[in-house]
């Protein structure tokens, strides 16, 4: 299992999710995919969008979480 790190830009990111409508169907849905990440099981085919990386095995660092647009312009 890997140790979770979590970036500034993430904590930020998060907070204000987290604080929107949606913050609670958020936040399970986001506890549901870090658990399937931490555990290195795969995603179901509706969260890969996009391919991501695993610089450290032993870690998974969280970067950035928003819409497509926001993360992406």
């Amino acid at each position: 299992m890997r140790t979770i790190e979590r970036t500034k830009a993430f904590h930020r990111d998060w907070k204000k999710v987290s604080s929107g409508v949606h913050g609670k169907r958020a936040s399970g849905l986001l506890q549901a995919v870090v658990t399937l990440l931490v555990e290195d099981r795969p995603l179901p085919t509706s969260k890969q969008d996009h391919q991501y990386r695993k610089p450290n095995p032993a870690t998974l660092q969280l970067v950035r979480l928003g819409s497509h647009s926001d993360l992406f312009g």
